[in-house]
Order: C-alpha cells, then structure tokens, then sequence
C-alpha cells in the first residue's frame, strides 16, 4: 500500500538521498514504482520489480525490459514448465518464505484491540495465518499458513538460469534463521541432496503442479 502518507515521508529530503544512494530499489506497486520515476527521479535500470508487480508471463517480461527495468521477480504462480519459457537471466526467484495472501486495509489491530504484539489468524481447519502489520502506513499483510521451502530442488533450479534468489524472513528467531541459511549453503552452493521438507510446516508452493 503506496498512499499519500507514504509519498509524504519518502518526499523528505533525507529519504530521498537514502534511496538514491541504494544500487536497486525494489517497487512493490505502480503507485511506488511511478514515485521512484518521476518524484525520486531514478533510472529505470536501478529500479527493480517485486512478485506483486506480476510479470507472469514472457510477453510482460519483455514490456518491462523494453522500458528498461533492471531486474524482476518471478510470479509465485508459475510452475516449473512454465518457467521454462521465461527469460530468467535477469529475474529473481524466491526460494524460501511465506507467501502474502492477502494485504488488507480492515485493520485486525485497530477492530479487536492492539495488544501490541504481533497475532494470527486462524481458519476452520485450524491453519494460522501470521498477521503482519504495517501502522505507517496502515495496512495489514496477511502470510499464507505454511512457508515455501524449495531447497531440495537446487538442480532443477541449475537448468532455469536465474540471476538471483530471494529468501524471505517474516518472523523467524536468530536460531531459525542461521539453520535455514546453512540449508541454503549446503543444497545450493556445496551441492548436498537434501530430503523433502516436513509437509506439516511447509510447501513446494506452485513450483511443482501450478496454480490449481
């Protein structure tokens, strides 16, 4: 969520010279990639496009490289053959993360009483989805109930040819979060086969069969 307020803090001058001194900086939105534009004034090639910019398929990869994008990251969506056919050579993948299923604006904290401390939801089948909320700027973001996990597929991977991959932290401890690193060293750059992961605690995502 890119509003006015947000435009407001990020047109101060100290912000503005913070993000203009970055290499890339990542638009989540049109509204936030049009200020980086033509408000901060950044080259198209120092801006890169988040998965909610959704360039899902080679026709938008290449209306975005066109304009002169640096770099973009794939839709979650896409399956393996279906990534395939993209150009990945200057896409990022997210390897490892919960993915935001819904971002909203019906504030969780405000309805039912900040207690202060992050909550989750909790569906009929008793899945816990982690709330995270953003008061800046108002808005909730709501993280699907199980964590991608796709460590164990680094040759398959190999054959995709993407410039970059994403891990993604949400609410993982120090602990947590040195082991997954370590995973993603052994699988990835020393080459261990790894097992599949727990299927109570995370998914392959769409990786493997597709938006269904």
């Amino acid at each position: 969520m890119f509003r006015e307020n947000t435009a407001s803090r990020y047109r101060r001058e100290e912000w503005k010279d913070l993000l203009r001194r970055f290499d890339a900086v990542w638009a989540r939105g049109y509204d936030s990639l049009g200020f980086c534009m033509d408000e901060l004034g950044l080259p198209a090639g120092r801006i890169c496009l988040d998965r909610s910019l959704y360039v899902f398929s080679g026709t938008a990869y290449r209306a975005f490289s066109r304009l002169g994008f640096g770099r973009c990251t794939a839709s979650p969506e896409l399956n393996e053959k279906e990534l395939t056919h993209m150009p990945n050579g200057r896409t990022e993948f997210c390897l490892y993360g919960r993915e935001p299923v819904m971002v909203s604006v019906q504030c969780v904290y405000k309805n039912y009483g900040c207690p202060g401390t992050e909550c989750d939801l909790t569906d009929r089948f008793g899945n816990r989805f982690p709330v995270k909320r953003n008061c800046g700027d108002c808005y909730n973001l709501i993280y699907n109930s199980l964590t991608v996990l796709l460590f164990n597929l680094s040759k398959r991977f190999e054959l995709l040819g993407f410039c970059s991959y994403m891990i993604a932290f949400v609410s993982e401890e120090p602990e947590e979060v040195r082991r997954i690193l370590q995973t993603y060293r052994r699988s990835f750059l020393l080459g261990e086969t790894l097992e599949m992961p727990q299927a109570d605690r995370f998914t392959g995502g769409h990786f493997r069969r597709g938006v269904e």
